[in-house]
């Protein structure tokens, strides 16, 4: 899953971009709190505040116990901890999260990560982005043309 920039993802779930940060995170929360009912139940009976389901037969059965892994994209500082509150593994960037605030940020999920009440070991899955050219010039050049500033922790290569 991915949180409120995440475009097809909103639209999926029917969400707006003019949700706010927080009730976006209560929609996610709840969002995986139905999603792993469903997954441990043959029929579920869910009433929260954005989702309800009533005695909605799941299928197919899951053959993977207790469930797979979700994961979260995990791109400002905040949402590591917050991934892991939820107990649910990250996925996340050197685009948004360069390697020394990456540590920094890894180290806060594991520390916010719950000692009890999580089924599946944690999970983290870093995608580190280079542009190979010629010249660094040229690395740079395509990195600007396909990533917005806001996209980098420090705005496109000079």
């Amino acid at each position: 899953m991915s949180g409120r920039d995440a475009g097809l993802t909103l639209w999926a779930l029917l969400w707006s971009r003019d949700i706010n940060s927080e009730e976006s995170r209560e929609r996610v929360a709840e969002a995986i709190a139905l999603i792993k009912l469903a997954w441990t139940q043959d029929r579920v009976h869910f009433q929260g505040k954005y989702w309800q389901a009533d005695n909605l037969p799941v299928l197919p059965q899951l053959v993977q116990q207790p469930h797979p892994p979700l994961l979260l994209a995990a791109n400002s500082n905040d949402t590591f901890p917050y991934t892991a509150r939820l107990g649910l593994g990250a996925v996340c960037t050197t685009l948004s999260q360069p390697m020394p605030r990456l540590i920094d940020r890894l180290a806060e999920y594991a520390a916010a990560r719950p000692a009890h009440g999580t089924t599946l070991p944690p999970r983290v899955y870093v995608m580190v982005s280079f542009f190979v050219a010629k010249m660094r010039a040229e690395a740079h050049a395509v990195a600007r043309e396909n990533w917005r500033d806001t996209d980098m922790a420090n705005g496109p290569p000079s």
